[in-house]
């Protein structure tokens, strides 16, 4: 019986393809969780993008790239590295790589065979050493490390504003009138050079990653109070300033160059604004309310939309000590 069902199985992956890929297992091997991905693309013009805590380690990915691939290529890029697999007779995946070694390249992207599915199937040793612990020897954070992951305030400040910009860019993308869009390249651009077309991705990644740890850095210069602030409250701020200011803001990040200049200055003039409300954000953060401001709100401080009479209703209702009233009058704004 159980001969038959090999045969059976055997005969099922022959008919299809012997070569197979799982792109979200192999980010995990490398520690790496999903950032953003788009539908076709993203507004880095990929289909994915994962990558870990701080950065340092990033996989960008296009699928179903056109073209005839027999094995895995590397190509060695300035400071990161290219990977393309064959996906099908007629296809294959394009991956940029940041932070992760040629040998960590090759160790875990092994296409996996006929064989190799079978004995996953019927394995009977136990999976004590499978993907989940290699994964951690990788550096994926486990359960008991989340809090001292959580308590570094440019991990989970860094990823987690980038996971949100990423969560707004079809706004962003309207906003810009196609001009974010044009950021995307065709994709026989990444067929016939394959690094000019990921160095401008690879390129945008590292301008957005500079720009919030300005951000950051501002925060921490200006205010030391606003700087503890649990990393999921920073990330509004930071998402909030970029919603207020719109498409425009993300493109000038994206292209790098001396528009930052004025851009890093009215950040700036936005955190000033923060710290006047030092006395409304104390008291939402004493009990674990900070989280629950809207966005909105955030984002109508960029650009001064917050009337002052607002202001003083909010520093009467944190005199008062009455955290939920704060967070309504925030909800309510016209």
């Amino acid at each position: 019986m159980i001969l038959r069902c090999i045969f059976a199985l055997v005969l099922i992956f022959t008919s299809s393809l012997t070569k197979a890929f799982d792109e979200e297992k192999f980010a995990q091997t490398l520690g790496l969780e999903l950032v953003s991905e788009g539908h076709p693309y993203n507004f880095f013009g990929v289909h994915t993008m994962y990558a870990n805590e701080n950065l340092s380690r990033q996989l960008l990915l296009m699928r179903d790239v056109p073209g005839e691939l027999k094995d895995l290529r590397i190509i060695q890029a300035k400071g990161y590295l290219i990977a393309e697999l064959p996906k099908s007779a007629s296809t294959y995946m394009s991956m940029a790589l940041v932070g992760i070694s040629e040998d960590e390249i090759r160790r875990h992207l092994r296409p996996t065979t006929v064989w190799q599915k079978l004995w996953d199937q019927f394995n009977p040793l136990p999976q004590a050493y499978g993907l989940e612990d290699c994964s951690t020897i990788q550096g994926r954070p486990t359960a008991r490390g989340l809090e001292q992951l959580q308590a570094f305030y440019g991990s989970t400040f860094v990823r987690g504003s980038l996971s949100c910009i990423s969560n707004f860019r079809h706004g962003l993308w309207g906003s810009t009138g196609g001009r974010v869009g044009d950021l995307v390249e065709g994709i026989g651009n990444l067929i016939t050079d394959p690094r000019a077309f990921w160095h401008r991705r690879v390129e945008q990644v590292r301008n957005l990653e500079r720009f919030i740890a300005n951000f950051d850095a501002r925060i921490r210069g200006i205010s030391s109070f606003i700087a503890r602030l649990p990393a999921e409250a920073k990330v509004q701020m930071l998402c909030g300033f970029l919603g207020g200011l719109g498409g425009d803001a993300l493109t000038t990040i994206l292209a790098g160059g001396a528009g930052l200049g004025q851009l890093m200055f009215r950040v700036e003039e936005y955190i000033r604004k923060l710290t006047s409300l030092d006395r409304v954000f104390r008291v939402l953060g004493q009990v674990n309310k900070i989280v629950l401001i809207p966005p909105d709100f955030y984002a109508r401080l960029a650009t001064s939309r917050v009337p002052a009479a607002t202001i003083d209703a909010l520093y009467s209702l944190a005199e008062r000590e009455l955290p939920q009233a704060i967070i309504n009058a925030m909800r309510s704004l016209p």
